[in-house]
């Protein structure tokens, strides 16, 4: 095998017996590293050559992609309790653009975004976090709400806590043991982000259809018992609720595949929410409840323009979702996006600054003392 620089390197080593896949992977990295240091002031260690190869590499992959999507096509208009069908977007929407730009105008559609007015404050004593959320239509002005929330670990000492140096360790170990799971989770903070803009949402929002920022039904939502409860009522209401999902670097490999090979002007409804938990081999919680509600929420692929998005919605509502990504996508390049959803963040982001907060945030904890604000400040700010 032959390196960038013309230099022979070592190959993949064989897959070692009742080895795990970490093992495989790291192997394998390792054995194909290269060094660049000679070449990296004069060409960047052929760095752009490789990530150019390393892309092209997927088109014969892409094209039999494209083959099977063709071969898959959902004819404008007609009914389909199936998934795996690709659409054109504007044939199916002509019929009904009218009446849906004319939605738009009457202040009938809106967004619902929000954001986190700081990172998450991990302190000894446990978690602070807060976040703000809003809606936006053509005529309602942004009313947003901010939620904060903290989360504390119980620091009492037991009457039976020793002062002796051994016993340091245990008696620490024994008050750890009391802290709720919900201190140590790391992944609560997004799960109270979503489930608090889909409830602004629910409860706040008059308008009979409504675009919310991320998946209409989100996974860390729906692994907990009051998020279960909430989707439930989003799905059972009489308002017609659109996901869209701005970003799909962090999506499934078979969604970025799909969506690179659709062509502009296309969507593809990819499969239901329950197939999608099912088939992705992840611990599943609440599964009678992912049987009863999910088998009817569609995760689809829209491309409006130059990029390709996601969207989630109930099946019934599908051509309503068509025609509300379609009507109302940005006109800028690579951000073909809902308009309203941009307008949404963009106001939450020039009234909560993230970056003025966290700032003074830290200035607040520096008043503590330099122990205190040392011990619990991001090391990056001194860089």
């Amino acid at each position: 095998m032959t390196s960038i620089s013309g230099r022979s390197r070592p190959t993949t080593p064989p897959r070692s017996p009742g080895g795990n896949l970490y093992d495989d992977v790291f192997d394998t990295v390792i054995a194909e590293t290269q060094d660049i240091s000679e070449r990296f002031e004069i060409d960047l260690g052929g760095v752009p050559d490789t990530i150019r190869e390393t892309s092209q590499g997927v088109q014969p992959l892409l094209d039999y992609v494209r083959e099977c999507l063709e071969t898959h096509r959902l004819p404008p208009g007609q009914k389909s309790t199936r998934v795996a069908r690709l659409v054109d977007v504007a044939a199916w929407v002509l019929r009904r653009s009218g009446e849906f730009a004319a939605h738009y105008c009457e202040g009938r559609v809106a967004a619902v975004d929000g954001t986190p007015l700081f990172h998450p404050r991990r302190y000894l004593s446990g978690q602070v976090f807060a976040v703000a959320v809003g809606a936006l239509t053509a005529r309602d002005a942004l009313q947003p709400r901010a939620k904060i929330v903290r989360t504390s670990i119980p620091m009492q000492l037991s009457a039976k806590a020793g002062t002796n140096a051994p016993d340091l360790v245990a008696t620490l170990e024994r008050m750890a043991a009391q802290a709720h799971q919900m201190v140590l989770d790391t992944s609560w903070p997004q799960a109270f982000l979503e489930y608090h803009v889909r409830r602004y949402a629910l409860e706040h929002v008059r308008a009979p259809y409504i675009l919310v920022d991320g998946p209409l039904a989100p996974e860390l939502v729906g692994t907990r018992r009051l998020g279960r409860d909430l989707l439930s009522q989003i799905f059972h209401d009489e308002r017609v609720a659109i996901g869209v999902v701005k970003s799909l670097l962090r999506s499934p490999l078979v969604y970025r595949l799909i969506a690179r090979a659709l062509r502009p002007g296309e969507a593809y409804v990819v499969e239901s929410q329950r197939t999608f938990l099912r088939r992705s081999g992840t611990r599943l919680f609440g599964e009678r409840w992912i049987d009863n509600e999910l088998g009817t929420i569609w995760r689809g692929l829209y491309r409006p323009g130059a990029k390709t998005y996601a969207f989630q919605c109930r099946a019934q509502d599908f051509e309503a979702a068509l025609c509300l990504l379609w009507c109302d996508r940005d006109e800028v390049v690579g951000h073909e996006l809902p308009f309203l959803l941009n307008q949404v963040d963009h106001q939450l982001q020039a009234r909560y600054r993230q970056g003025d907060i966290e700032q003074l945030l830290d200035g607040l904890l520096a008043e503590q003392g330099e122990d205190v604000f040392f011990d619990e400040m991001d090391e990056r700010l001194l860089r």
